[in-house]
């Protein structure tokens, strides 16, 4: 290969490379990758190899600059670093040698496979993982021996404890302890051994039972084909079933609940999307679940509180709901949840607060508008109503719908109303009846016309 020919891979190696590190960040390893490939199959010395491929050496390390920035801007103070949810590097350390037996069961087996392990349990003492913790330290040592002295079958081993060190090493991921995707990648350098060690057991064996060398050869290769095709029959099927789980969402996570019924965050999901199916009963039962495998999980108390109170269980839901604000206070979807459940309780104060505070973080919401400016016009207690500001808020709801949303205008008649601009009043609600039958809500009509009535007498309304 000409020199210049040599600079146009070696430009795209680093340009790739680049895009790796732009992408994820367990690259981190790809420059070493190449350095231990020369190391081991190199044909020139390691110093003269070193010298001839510095710059290639230096391009490929240099990109460890874009991903120190990209990692500098984008942290995960949540989810990655030490002393996160009780992890340290010592048991997450521990806890990896049973994840990394885990997974090579699975890259043998190919099942059970698993969306999602959290609440995976944590190792707090080399005596419980001692078993592991010695076959991979034995291993390692003969790993580290092989590459040492140069010996292509060590490479395999090297690439593949390379490849899983940014995550299954010293630095917790609190998260995500296990994760069956971070075996993709290293899952090559076990196939390539396997296939290897199939192929060196077939020319040592076969010729002792095979005598003739044509005939030798042509057993070999159909105990190839045989051995090949068996195995993509078996994973394909295995894959096929597997991609059937992925059809829907509430599919994939309830097989991660039925493999692993204390995940919680299966648990949550699988919740969830039983609530969004409208199968209250059932999400009620594991969003418990997930709320007793982790109680400081804001999203598990929101959801359950929200099915708890479309289930009528209003005050057990409540609990749950300002339990997620303890437990986060960021977690502002929350707020509407609590407004509709102090409301249908009839508690008005705290439903006009939290419907207000909903409205803050999200001020172009208009159901949320309608929401809180109702409340501040209608309710029968008189130290909620604010007839002033429901007629701001129910503006900005008609505003935002363009005067085209009859929950709206019929929003804001009742707002002028409280005020006593009766004339507004009766003009806005007859252009709510107008809208409400332009989109053939007829189901509302009645509603809207007796209101009518009210503001006509002079009578604000009450609710």
């Amino acid at each position: 290969m000409s020199r210049r020919a040599r600079g146009w891979w070696a430009a795209g190696a680093v340009a790739a490379c680049a895009a790796g590190m732009g992408s994820k960040q367990t690259m981190v390893t790809a420059p070493l990758t190449v350095l231990l490939w020369d190391w081991f199959f190199g044909r020139l010395p390691a110093d003269r190899a070193a010298a001839s491929r510095r710059w290639l050496y230096a391009g490929l390390a240099a990109t460890w600059l874009l991903l120190g920035v990209l990692v500098a801007y984008e942290r995960w103070p949540t989810s990655i670093g030490f002393n996160l949810e009780g992890w340290t590097p010592y048991t997450y350390l521990l806890t990896q040698t049973r994840v990394l037996a885990h997974y090579l069961r699975l890259a043998a087996s190919g099942a059970p496979l698993v969306l999602d392990y959290d609440g995976w349990p944590m190792s707090r003492s080399l005596v419980e993982v001692a078993p592991y913790a010695l076959a991979f330290a034995l291993v390692l040592a003969a790993t580290i021996a092989g590459t040492v002295r140069r010996l292509p079958a060590a490479f395999p081993a090297a690439f593949w404890f390379l490849a899983l060190a940014p995550s299954s090493s010293v630095l917790p991921l609190a998260t995500e302890i296990a994760a069956e995707r971070r075996m993709y990648l290293p899952l090559a350098s076990l196939v390539v051994a396997a296939v290897v060690a199939a192929y060196v057991a077939g020319r040592r064996v076969l010729p002792r039972l095979v005598a003739n060398p044509g005939r030798c050869r042509q057993v070999g290769a159909i105990a190839a084909i045989a051995l090949a095709g068996g195995l993509a029959l078996t994973y394909g099927s295995m894959t096929s079933a597997r991609n059937r789980d992925y059809w829907s969402d509430e599919r994939i996570w309830g097989d991660a609940v039925e493999k692993r019924p204390t995940n919680p965050r299966a648990r949550l999901n699988y919740g969830a999307d039983l609530a969004k199916a409208g199968r209250m009963a059932e999400a009620e039962v594991h969003l418990r679940e997930a709320v007793r495998l982790k109680e400081t999980s804001a999203p598990a108390h929101a959801n359950r509180g929200a099915v708890l109170c479309s289930l009528g269980r209003l005050e057990e839901g409540v609990k749950h709901l300002e339990r997620v604000l303890v437990l986060d206070p960021t977690h502002t979807q929350v707020y509407s949840n609590l407004g509709e459940a102090y409301g249908a309780l009839g508690r008005h104060a705290p439903a006009a607060k939290y419907f207000a505070l909903a409205v803050q973080a999200t001020p172009d919401t208009p159901f949320l508008l309608n929401r809180l400016a109702w409340l501040l016009a209608t309710s029968l207690q008189d130290d909620v109503r604010d007839g002033p500001r429901a007629v701001e808020i129910g503006e900005r709801a008609v505003r935002l719908t363009a005067r085209q949303d009859a929950m709206s205008l019929n929003t804001l008649a009742a707002a002028y109303a409280e005020v006593r601009r009766f004339d507004a009043a009766v003009a806005t609600a007859r252009e709510a009846l107008a809208a409400a039958e332009r989109a053939g809500q007829d189901a509302f009509l009645p509603e809207l016309a007796a209101r009518l009535a009210m503001y006509q007498r002079g009578e604000p309304y009450r609710e």
